[in-house]
Protein backbone atom coordinates (compact mmCIF):
# COMPACT_ATOMS: atom_id res chain seq x y z
CA UNK A 1 0.00 0.00 0.00
CA UNK A 2 2.63 2.30 0.35
CA UNK A 3 3.32 2.63 -3.07
CA UNK A 4 -0.21 3.47 -3.83
CA UNK A 5 -3.97 1.89 -4.32
CA UNK A 6 -3.12 1.25 -7.66
CA UNK A 7 -0.18 -0.55 -6.96
CA UNK A 8 -2.15 -2.46 -3.85
CA UNK A 9 -4.97 -3.64 -5.75
CA UNK A 10 -2.58 -5.02 -8.80
CA UNK A 11 -0.96 -6.91 -5.80
CA UNK A 12 -3.89 -8.22 -4.20
CA UNK A 13 -5.19 -9.97 -7.51
CA UNK A 14 -1.84 -11.23 -8.78
CA UNK A 15 -2.05 -12.70 -4.89
CA UNK A 16 -5.75 -14.00 -5.32
CA UNK A 17 -4.55 -15.27 -8.80
CA UNK A 18 -1.85 -17.13 -7.39
CA UNK A 19 -3.42 -18.18 -4.47
CA UNK A 20 -6.14 -19.55 -7.26
CA UNK A 21 -4.10 -21.65 -9.29
CA UNK A 22 -2.07 -22.90 -6.34
CA UNK A 23 -5.29 -24.62 -5.13
CA UNK A 24 -6.25 -25.79 -8.35
CA UNK A 25 -2.86 -27.11 -9.11
CA UNK A 26 -2.80 -28.90 -5.48
CA UNK A 27 -6.88 -30.48 -5.03
CA UNK A 28 -6.26 -33.75 -6.83
CA UNK A 29 -3.55 -34.54 -3.91
CA UNK A 30 -4.77 -32.48 -0.68
CA UNK A 31 -8.65 -32.84 -1.63
CA UNK A 32 -9.39 -31.80 1.44
CA UNK A 33 -7.47 -28.81 2.17
CA UNK A 34 -7.43 -27.27 -0.91
CA UNK A 35 -11.21 -27.43 -0.59
CA UNK A 36 -11.48 -26.03 3.18
CA UNK A 37 -8.94 -22.84 1.72
CA UNK A 38 -10.78 -22.56 -1.67
CA UNK A 39 -14.61 -22.08 0.73
CA UNK A 40 -12.68 -19.30 2.69
CA UNK A 41 -13.14 -16.87 -0.40
CA UNK A 42 -14.38 -18.49 -3.33
CA UNK A 43 -18.06 -19.92 -4.24
CA UNK A 44 -18.84 -23.83 -5.06
CA UNK A 45 -15.78 -26.64 -4.94
CA UNK A 46 -12.41 -26.41 -6.62
CA UNK A 47 -12.75 -29.80 -8.04
CA UNK A 48 -15.38 -28.32 -10.14
CA UNK A 49 -13.58 -24.85 -11.05
CA UNK A 50 -11.45 -24.86 -14.55
CA UNK A 51 -8.01 -26.71 -14.55
CA UNK A 52 -5.70 -23.18 -14.79
CA UNK A 53 -4.27 -21.97 -18.11
CA UNK A 54 -1.18 -20.18 -18.90
CA UNK A 55 -3.12 -17.61 -20.59
CA UNK A 56 -2.60 -13.56 -19.66
CA UNK A 57 1.32 -13.93 -19.57
CA UNK A 58 2.56 -13.48 -23.04
CA UNK A 59 5.82 -11.29 -23.18
CA UNK A 60 6.75 -11.45 -19.68
CA UNK A 61 9.09 -14.11 -20.42
CA UNK A 62 11.66 -11.72 -21.61
CA UNK A 63 10.99 -9.16 -18.31
CA UNK A 64 10.70 -11.98 -15.88
CA UNK A 65 14.55 -13.34 -16.98
CA UNK A 66 15.85 -9.83 -17.21
CA UNK A 67 14.53 -8.76 -13.81
CA UNK A 68 16.56 -12.04 -12.54
CA UNK A 69 19.78 -11.57 -13.98
CA UNK A 70 19.65 -8.15 -12.80
CA UNK A 71 19.19 -8.59 -9.30
CA UNK A 72 21.53 -11.67 -9.32
CA UNK A 73 24.18 -9.41 -10.79
CA UNK A 74 23.15 -6.81 -7.50
CA UNK A 75 23.50 -10.16 -4.85
CA UNK A 76 26.55 -11.40 -6.68
CA UNK A 77 27.94 -7.55 -5.87
CA UNK A 78 27.12 -7.82 -2.61
CA UNK A 79 27.96 -10.96 -1.55
CA UNK A 80 31.68 -10.10 -2.78
CA UNK A 81 31.53 -7.44 -0.51
CA UNK A 82 30.54 -9.29 2.31
CA UNK A 83 27.58 -7.12 3.22
CA UNK A 84 24.04 -8.51 3.94
CA UNK A 85 21.11 -8.36 1.63
CA UNK A 86 18.94 -5.44 2.58
CA UNK A 87 22.70 -3.30 2.60
CA UNK A 88 22.00 0.18 0.80
CA UNK A 89 23.23 0.33 -2.67
CA UNK A 90 23.80 3.77 -3.96
CA UNK A 91 23.92 3.12 -7.93
CA UNK A 92 23.13 0.59 -10.76
CA UNK A 93 24.02 1.41 -13.94
CA UNK A 94 23.53 -1.00 -16.53
CA UNK A 95 23.92 -0.97 -19.99
CA UNK A 96 22.05 -3.30 -21.99
CA UNK A 97 20.55 -4.13 -25.41
CA UNK A 98 17.43 -1.90 -26.04
CA UNK A 99 14.69 -4.42 -25.45
CA UNK A 100 16.35 -5.82 -22.48
CA UNK A 101 16.23 -2.47 -21.16
CA UNK A 102 12.41 -1.74 -22.17
CA UNK A 103 11.51 -4.74 -19.95
CA UNK A 104 13.51 -3.68 -16.91
CA UNK A 105 12.18 -0.41 -17.09
CA UNK A 106 8.51 -1.69 -16.63
CA UNK A 107 9.52 -2.99 -13.48
CA UNK A 108 12.33 -0.28 -11.95
CA UNK A 109 10.58 0.37 -8.59
CA UNK A 110 10.24 -2.94 -7.63
CA UNK A 111 13.92 -3.73 -9.17
CA UNK A 112 14.93 -0.93 -6.44
CA UNK A 113 12.85 -1.77 -3.63
CA UNK A 114 13.99 -5.66 -3.84
CA UNK A 115 17.16 -4.88 -3.30
CA UNK A 116 17.72 -1.49 -1.43
CA UNK A 117 19.10 0.60 -4.53
CA UNK A 118 18.64 4.05 -4.48
CA UNK A 119 19.14 4.87 -7.94
CA UNK A 120 18.97 2.33 -11.15
CA UNK A 121 20.38 3.56 -14.79
CA UNK A 122 19.09 1.95 -17.40
CA UNK A 123 21.01 2.93 -20.44
CA UNK A 124 20.57 0.93 -24.34
CA UNK A 125 23.60 -0.03 -25.51
CA UNK A 126 25.32 -3.32 -27.95
CA UNK A 127 26.86 -5.20 -25.06
CA UNK A 128 26.04 -5.72 -21.57
CA UNK A 129 27.55 -4.70 -18.29
CA UNK A 130 27.01 -3.63 -15.08
CA UNK A 131 28.53 -1.49 -12.31
CA UNK A 132 26.65 -1.41 -8.91
CA UNK A 133 28.45 0.78 -6.50
CA UNK A 134 27.58 0.13 -2.54
CA UNK A 135 26.76 2.85 -0.29
CA UNK A 136 29.42 3.92 2.23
Amino acid sequence: GERGPARATSARRALARSLSTLLRLFAPFMPFVTEEVWSWWQEGSVHRASWPAASGVEGTGEAYSACIELLGDIRRTKSEAKVGPRAPVALVHLEAPQDEVIALAAALDDLKAAQNVAELALVPGETRSVKVELAP
